[in-house]
């Protein structure tokens, strides 16, 4: 039997956020999840689900708030499930992400890391150049509702604007709305902005022909809305050269290297760098910022990440290559479970990964610190200011090759 049961009114200390965004507490030991608060804090809550092991329950009162805690900016917060950390502070919620790293590394990784995660950041609002709208009919006559899904449902949060947005995307959606029932607007609508303009998918009237671009320091990225690519304009340089690094070698490896966001700073300090990316459109434009950027050292492969390495162990093993120097993997947020272990066999001197998800990283670095690879840093990027999303790069090197 659990000690709690559906609508019963709890008061709770929240202990912390977890990584989701909704914050931890306990109920005579037992777990309880509950969106929209912060740590510390005293609150009152309404159980609305039991399962075995936990519970989840809506915030009724604040009790006792924490310092961290203000006004939402966005009248939609709550409503939207957009965003989640809306209510604290940027520095808290950057606290927070960095907390949901370390957790990740000691309790799925099983890493004791003693260093500091630094955590990189900028502007908080205006900052996102993708965005992938929900369309509702609502009748004969009636103009669609647009927005995002709600909170925990697949309904529309119909919203007139997006704080986190780029001014662009926001003035593209103003002009969706306007078009109104009779353009036909499909029910998903991926949209992002450019140097342009705003483009989407599927391509409506009026709005910008796919590939556009995006300068990221000296480097221009052609992408399309459907394609991945690093939402945060702000951050793109620092990220990009963070997860690249300055040392020079001879050859390079960027796997799940979409567009080519670090294929392309790579070549510019190693003599040979290969691409690897499964999406046949992300390769095409990809190829294209080869070109376009000068990147004549460099090549853009088509295939499954596990079969140009297994294609790549097989070159090494009959002396035809040898191992980059430098491993560069930015995997969905699934992780890259089924790599992982070629990718240890592969022993390149260094590996740095990209991640959108600190426990998938987490249980991928394992593998690595298993096979004599050695954590060298860990630094956090918050590209996804007001939502539980972080990004993290973790720079590995082989103990044989230091």
């Amino acid at each position: 039997m659990t000690p709690v049961a559906v609508g019963e009114l709890l008061d709770l200390e929240v202990e912390r956020i977890a990584f989701g965004g909704e914050g931890v507490a306990r109920h005579e030991g037992f777990v309880v999840f509950v969106p929209l608060v912060a740590p510390g804090e005293r609150i009152r809550a309404q159980v609305r689900e039991v399962r075995r092991t936990f519970a989840r329950a809506e915030l009724r009162e604040v009790l006792a708030p924490s310092p961290d805690r203000r006004s939402a900016p966005c009248r939609h917060f709550g409503t939207c499930g957009g965003c989640q950390l809306q209510h604290l502070h940027h520095p808290a919620q950057l606290r927070t992400k960095v907390e949901f790293v370390q957790h990740a590394l000691k309790r799925i990784g099983g890493i004791w890391w003693q260093r500091e995660i630094p955590i990189r950041s900028a502007q908080e609002f205006g900052y996102r150049i993708r965005a992938q709208w929900q369309i509702a009919p609502r009748g004969p006559d009636q103009p669609p509702a647009i927005g995002f899904h709600r909170a925990g449902s697949r309904e529309v949060c119909e919203v007139e604007s997006c704080p986190i947005l780029v001014p662009e995307l926001n003035a593209g959606l103003a002009r969706l709305r306007g078009m109104g029932a009779e353009h036909g607007l499909p029910r998903v609508l991926d949209m992002a902005a450019g140097a342009e303009g705003v483009a989407t998918d599927p391509p409506l009237p009026g709005f910008a022909v796919e590939p556009i671009t995006q300068g990221v320091g000296a480097d221009t990225f052609g992408f399309a809305p459907q394609t991945f690519f690093q939402g945060n304009r702000v951050l793109l340089q620092e990220l990009a050269a963070h997860a690249v690094g300055e040392r020079a070698g001879y050859a390079a490896l960027d796997l799940y290297a979409g567009v080519g966001l670090f294929t392309v700073p790579l070549a510019r300090n190693h003599a040979q760098v290969t691409g690897v990316e499964s999406d046949p459109h992300a390769v095409r434009i990809g190829r294209a910022n080869l070109a376009r950027n000068g990147c004549e050292n460099a090549t853009l492969r088509s295939a499954r990440v596990e079969d140009a390495l297994r294609s790549l162990l097989r070159a090494v093993a009959a002396g035809k290559a040898q191992p980059p120097d430098l491993v560069v993997l930015d995997p969905p947020r699934i992780g890259a479970r089924a790599a992982m272990p070629l990718l240890a066999q592969l022993a390149a001197p260094r590996v740095h990964y990209v991640s959108c998800d600190p426990a998938t990283m987490a249980r991928d670095l394992r593998v690595l610190l298993g096979a004599d690879y050695r954590l060298l840093d860990v630094t956090a990027f918050d590209l996804f200011p007001q939502t539980y999303h972080v990004e993290t790069v973790a720079r590995l090197a082989l103990a044989a090759a230091e």
